[in-house]
């Protein structure tokens, strides 16, 4: 079993084996002097170096036992000192000073403190050696020994009290740092349960919702239909609120670094919220640079993300029969990079001076009766703040009461030549068709309905597994062109199912498709071989686009 020493206990030891090591060194020099000055007294003079080198080797060989090889180096140096100075009067005197330093490093408290005074004072001893000496210099050199003696006594003490605090503090932050460790894990696991838990069976209403407004009902129920996948996608953003707001805080969003189009992203911007804005008569408008480059390294989603959280607050803020506008100009230009600014203005009830200082907080609104009225969780342009820094760039607004409001989002992105990964072929967005074979791999019943009716829809051919070995054992004798690969299952998962299958199966395009949406859930499903990560409930969009992407139509 490991022994577990306190830092005082460390910090003695540390000091302890530099005094061994040095008293070595030391040894060796002495011995050589006296080899070559041969005193009076050379059997008593040699001893000092062979004690001292046999004590040293003993002590730092077994560490153990350095405490006992200290004492025992004092009992015999103090003695042997003392001698010294009587049989060889002022000349030995003059390493006194030297020698007090080696005590007050092997030993501590009253050894410390009895040993370096007796060798310190040794010094006093020389008129008692029968010698001739000069008193002034032997006056001097009494005084001189004591007063080292004294400063390396205080220098010790104060260097190990320092080195002890510092230990101290170290161990403090260490264990600060494992809580902070063991609780960023626990929110993780947290985080990663809640995900699934509550995606998984969203992903079933919303589907199934789809589903059946896809299909021929009436025109009574449509608009019921339509309202619950409203419903639906509104808890879906609430929940994808909570959990951004979480692993933003957590450090553990994924951002892209990938060639993507700017024009691109505020095109769809403008057509996811083209709906919501005409149901309010809201004119909505886009305005975009012509010097914007055509590609550009970012993270798309991002991006949109934060568009979609000011374009959404400014639709919602602002009255029947207004305007909201988003404009993109660029405000710098060099060969390797483009500044952008984002401007998304509004024409709606503006922000107060007093509320101007706090928008961006967590869970904060402009005053209380906001939520009652417009609704929303206040995490909105936290989120978009959070963003925006992590991204590298910086966000900021400008309103007044009655007067609108314009939020201001600026970001430096590298330019690049390779064409843009958010450029797909939309001219079957409404209604895809493509060829091949696709197997999902779900052990939720109505996720496989729903993955195998969209699916279906799109003229590809499905085939079902309802765990990871079922999909093992259905991939060694079948060819796919997709598998969908859910990553929460009972006895073998989608990591360890994709491991197997890439183990024989390099090709085949793998995606996930789950409700675990954390990085590290991202990043281990691209470690295990996937190509790439659809979460939970099934966003069409992007599932065209990864079609589009790996399929032919």
């Amino acid at each position: 079993m490991e022994t577990v020493f306190s830092n005082s206990a460390k910090v003695e030891m540390r000091l302890r084996e530099t005094a061994f090591k040095a008293l070595i060194v030391l040894s060796i020099v002495m011995s050589v002097v006296i080899y070559i000055t041969s005193p009076s007294h050379i059997s008593v003079a040699i001893a000092f170096p062979v004690v001292w080198i046999s004590l040293s080797i003993a002590a730092l060989y077994k560490p153990i036992y350095s405490s006992l090889c200290a004492k025992i180096w004092v009992l015999l140096s103090v003695p042997m000192a003392i001698m010294l100075v009587l049989l060889n009067g002022l000349v030995p005197a003059t390493l006194v000073s030297l020698a007090t330093i080696f005590p007050i490093m092997l030993t501590k408290g009253y050894w410390r403190i009895v040993s370096a005074s007796l060798i310190a004072s040794s010094t006093l001893l020389v008129p008692f050696s029968g010698l001739d000496y000069e008193l002034a210099i032997w006056l001097r050199l009494s005084v001189t020994n004591v007063f080292i003696a004294i400063m390396v006594f205080l220098l010790a003490w104060f260097l190990e009290k320092a080195l002890v605090e510092s230990l101290d503090k170290s161990d403090a932050l260490e264990q600060s740092l494992a809580r902070e460790r063991r609780a960023s894990d626990a929110q993780s696991v947290f985080l990663a349960t809640m995900s699934h838990e509550i995606r998984t069976p969203m992903n079933g209403i919303i589907g199934l919702v789809d589903i059946v407004l896809s299909s021929n009902i009436t025109e009574a129920q449509r608009p019921k239909l339509e309202r619950v996948k409203r419903a639906g996608a509104a808890l879906n953003n609430i929940l994808n609120d909570i959990l951004d707001h979480s692993k933003l805080r957590a450090d553990k969003l994924v951002i892209e670094h990938v060639p993507i189009s700017i024009s691109q992203v505020i095109n769809e911007t403008e057509l996811l919220f083209q709906t919501s804005a005409l149901d309010k008569n809201i004119q909505l408008t886009t305005n975009i640079d012509e010097s914007v480059e055509y590609a550009l390294m970012g993270d798309s989603t991002r991006i949109m993300q934060v568009l979609n959280n000011l374009v959404s607050n400014a639709i919602k803020f602002t009255a029947n029969n207004g305007a909201v506008s988003v404009s993109l100009k660029v405000t710098e230009n060099s060969q390797t990079t483009q500044v952008l600014e984002f401007c998304v203005a509004d024409s709606g009830i503006g922000i107060s001076d007093k509320s101007l200082s706090e928008i961006f907080a967590p869970f904060v609104q402009a005053n209380k009766s906001t939520t009652r009225e417009y609704g929303g969780t206040g995490l909105g342009l936290q989120i978009s703040k959070s963003l925006a820094y992590k991204l590298g760039g910086d966000i900021w607004v400008e309103s007044k009461v009655d007067c609108g409001s314009q939020f201001y989002f600026r970001l430096t992105l590298e330019k690049t030549q390779q064409l843009p990964l958010n450029i797909y072929n939309d001219t079957l967005i409404e209604s895809p068709q493509f060829k091949g074979r696709v197997l999902i791999v779900e052990d939720n019943e109505i996720n496989r309905l729903v993955a195998s009716e969209i699916l279906t829809s799109y003229g590809l051919d499905v085939e079902l597994a309802n765990n990871g070995m079922e999909a093992i054992e259905v991939t060694k004798n079948a060819h796919f062109d997709m598998i969908l690969m859910d990553l929460q299952m009972p006895n073998i998962d989608g990591f360890e199912a994709t491991k197997v299958i890439r183990f024989r199966d390099e090709a085949t395009p793998i995606i996930a498709l789950s409700a675990s949406v954390l990085k590290e859930d991202v990043e281990k499903s691209r470690i295990m071989g996937m190509n790439f990560h659809l979460a939970k409930p099934i966003d069409r969009r992007e599932l065209i686009k990864v079609l589009q992407k790996f399929l032919k139509s």
